[in-house]
């Protein structure tokens, strides 16, 4: 059996500088982390650590869509890959994309609606190498995760008292540090086994049939109120958790009892916060009398928070219930015919809970038209961060900006990390 010898100088990278020891011309970048890196010698074996600066990449989210022409574009062998590579905006993309990467000036990680609408794709393996590869490792988290974030801040300013506030930091909602100096290799791993395609199937067409029903009843409502429909959504997710919170409290095997993942997962997170701060109110003597004093306050505070609308005026709600409402504008005055497709599902998904997070967005011409084409006083200001193919150019300029923009004192570094061609 043949064997090879691994020689662990070829972890050790260009671009070669003097060693300050040996001053032989091998003093080359060895390890990098979030903010600095290493330089080792290949010769003498003299070793040193750089800090680095501060990064502020600037956070852009593409669609599925995106990922899958993306896609069809680096794969010679693809079928689609001659049509794609003939349309310039593609090829334009790619390359300024692995430019504006290769500077560290954007982070475009990928999101548990990427994993379920690959998984859902028979070229699922080659659009996870893809967004892995755009994401350079990094993910968004769930978008449970994200709503539970968001009610968790809610809950701790409602016991208070005060008003929630949000700073919107990319870093809440992302797995990994999307501001670090990009590192030489990252690891990736096989698909989400939890994704199982016939499951993600059934539900996808159970939720699109259901979407569609409560659209064509709305086409013929009487209720032609843009501002009555959105309300109306913004409370739909408050009513629904509330539901479910009392059918819980009658017990897990009752009859009308809830059994959705979601619903139990969010309550037990709510009923937790306003416990954990109804504690740390009590102070560090707590007896097991006072405890359960605190647990039943839990109890009632939980029923209250549900009644009040600081859930209805979440971020994510808001978001979410003004797509929804835009949908029922657009059947009701601006001519739909067509009931929204499956894919609507994931797309409000994403948008509702990462728009805030995101510095810009590009996706399909119908999702962005529900944020642009809603009543003036409505419009949320992160409209502006949105792009699609209506206005792709525009997103061209914008990402070539964002290059041109950067400074020589960053540029210098990234080569002096990454060489001339990163």
């Amino acid at each position: 059996m043949s064997q090879e010898a691994f020689d662990v100088r070829g972890l050790i990278s260009p671009p070669f500088w003097a060693c300050p020891r040996c001053e032989k011309a091998a003093f080359g970048v060895s390890w990098i982390d979030d903010r600095g890196y290493d330089r080792r010698c290949r010769e003498c074996w003299f070793k040193k650590h750089y800090r680095l600066p501060e990064l502020n990449k600037k956070i852009v989210y593409l669609d599925q869509f995106v990922v899958s022409e993306l896609m069809k574009l680096r794969n010679t062998k693809h079928p689609s890959h001659h049509a794609v590579s003939q349309q310039p905006f593609w090829r334009d993309l790619d390359v300024i994309l692995r430019q504006l990467k290769d500077a560290q000036l954007v982070c475009c990680p990928h999101s548990y609606q990427h994993e379920k609408e690959s998984t859902l794709a028979d070229d699922h393996l080659a659009l996870k190498k893809t967004y892995d590869d755009l994401s350079s490792g990094t993910s968004f988290k769930n978008p449970n995760e994200i709503r539970i974030q968001q009610i968790t801040e809610a809950v701790k300013a409602w016991v208070r008292g005060q008003s929630v506030h949000f700073d919107f930091h990319a870093a809440d909602v992302v797995n990994g540090n999307p501001n670090a100096w990009k590192k030489r290799f990252y690891i990736t791993f096989n698909p989400n086994p939890f994704l199982l395609r016939n499951e993600l199937e059934q539900e996808r067409m159970f939720l699109h049939s259901r979407m569609v029903e409560v659209f064509e009843e709305r086409r013929t409502s009487e209720i032609r109120d843009f501002a009555h429909w959105f309300e109306l959504e913004k409370r739909s997710f408050r009513d629904e958790i509330e539901k479910d919170w009392l059918a819980i409290r009658r017990g897990p095997f009752a009859p009308g009892a809830a059994f959705d993942v979601l619903p139990r997962r969010i309550m037990a997170t709510i009923a937790h916060v306003i416990e954990g701060v109804l504690y740390a109110q009590a102070g560090d003597d707590v007896t097991e009398e006072k405890y359960t004093a605190i647990q039943a306050e839990a109890t009632r505070s939980t029923i209250d928070f549900l009644k009040s609308e600081a859930l209805q005026e979440l971020p994510f709600s808001k978001i979410e219930g003004l797509l929804w409402a835009s949908l029922t504008y657009q059947l009701q005055f601006g001519g739909r015919k067509a009931p929204p497709n499956a894919g609507m599902l994931t797309d409000v998904d994403a948008v509702g809970t990462l728009l805030p997070y995101c510095d810009a967005m590009f996706m399909d011409n119908e999702l962005r038209a529900l944020l642009t084409s809603v009543p003036a006083k409505f419009k949320i200001k992160e409209t502006s961060r949105v792009f699609s193919m209506s206005c792709k150019e525009h997103f061209l300029s914008y990402l070539r900006d964002l290059l041109a923009q950067a400074s020589p004192e960053h540029m210098a570094k990234v080569r002096e990390v990454y060489g001339e061609k990163g």
